[in-house]
């Protein structure tokens, strides 16, 4: 029960842990399950126990767990596939720590069907957003997580000039470790660019207000049916 509080909380994407950890949004879930487990509440109600496994170290060594489970069943289907894109993004936290992001794209074929997958594998941090620091670390990172690099065909990030320099930007670097692996402008980001330079048009601009109001008078008409 315990896992699965974790796992309910991580798929709902809310916090764990709050400032007090009596009142966090794990231990209020724990004890609604709980008051239907008459073993799992007499778990938590234990005093004499020494170990209850609902610390916050025991929480993130079972999220580590779990994450390690869905990482290592990303990196097989990766693998297992003919190739796959690199898709790779950073942004500064709220913390204002740089925070990497590492996702893989690729096609799996099950029986009669063909699904392209795209997988979020991790975060990672580097220590500073030059392109040759972020492709080392995007490298380093593929490998440590048991992504077969050589497989790469193809890489896709924004335009910026560390991500997509013809000559010193992560995917001229990556290239010259594997050359077959050519840049995509991120296909996400070229349509967010559009959206953005488009909407500086009044046209534009009218319109997306008409569709919203639209929006609104069938919203209030379906709570008033």
């Amino acid at each position: 029960m315990i896992i699965k509080t974790l796992l309910i909380c991580a798929k709902q994407n809310i916090a764990i842990r709050g400032h007090v950890e009596e009142k966090s949004n794990f231990i209020a879930v724990l004890c609604i399950l709980a008051s239907d487990n008459p073993i799992l509440c007499e778990h938590l109600e234990n005093t004499n126990a020494w170990y209850k496994y609902a610390s916050p170290d025991i929480q993130n060594e079972l999220l580590s767990i779990c994450r390690k489970q869905i990482s290592d069943q990303i990196v097989n289907d990766c693998n297992s596939a003919v190739c796959f894109a690199v898709m790779a993004d950073e942004c500064t936290d709220k913390s204002t720590k740089e925070q990497l992001s590492v996702c893989v794209r690729f096609v799996e074929f099950e029986t009669g069907k063909v699904n392209t997958r795209e997988d979020f594998l991790c975060f990672v941090e580097p220590d500073n957003v030059k392109g040759e620091t972020i492709a080392r670390l995007l490298l380093e990172t593929l490998e440590r997580e048991g992504i077969n690099v050589e497989k790469m065909s193809t890489q896709g990030y924004d335009g910026a000039s560390n991500m997509a320099g013809k000559f010193r930007g992560v995917q001229a670097i990556v290239k010259e470790r594997v050359p077959l692996a050519i840049h995509v402008h991120c296909k996400a980001h070229q349509l967010n660019l559009s959206l953005v330079h488009s909407s500086s048009e009044p046209c534009v601009q009218t319109m997306m207000a008409t569709v919203q109001n639209i929006a609104f008078t069938f919203g209030y008409i379906l709570q008033n049916v």
